[in-house]
């Protein structure tokens, strides 16, 4: 399995956008947590899990979320302001607490087939 380990571009305050290699299956707690320049990630169609946090504060802009994801763990994009755009893939069974919270740009979140559960 390949990891993007927790914390690991925390508080890179110059990133601005990253392009994750097909083969990385998990983005641990915080990765890119406080990435106050980070406008554009594109993720795998690998990834399976993305950890709490993992884009806190950030300023990414657009995220389309690829099938192989079923949850959104807590608080992922937790005041991520200016998140205008979220794609959420069909399978996606789990959205976290306060996974959005905070998104003040985000107008809406289509949401995919049910049974979905919004977990805290």
């Amino acid at each position: 399995m390949t990891v993007i380990g927790d914390g690991a571009f925390e508080n890179c305050k110059e990133l601005e956008n990253v392009t994750l290699p097909e083969g990385l299956a998990v983005i641990g707690e915080c990765s890119f947590a406080d990435c106050s320049k980070l406008h554009g990630i594109s993720l795998p169609s690998t990834l399976t899990s993305i950890g709490r946090q993992a884009f806190a504060s950030s300023s990414i802009r657009k995220i389309t979320i690829l099938s192989g994801v079923t949850e959104i763990a807590r608080a992922t994009f937790i005041h991520c302001r200016e998140l205008e755009n979220v794609t959420l893939p069909e399978g996606l069974t789990v959205i976290g607490e306060s996974a959005f919270a905070g998104c003040s740009s985000l107008v809406s979140v289509p949401l995919p087939s049910f049974p979905l559960i919004v977990r805290r």
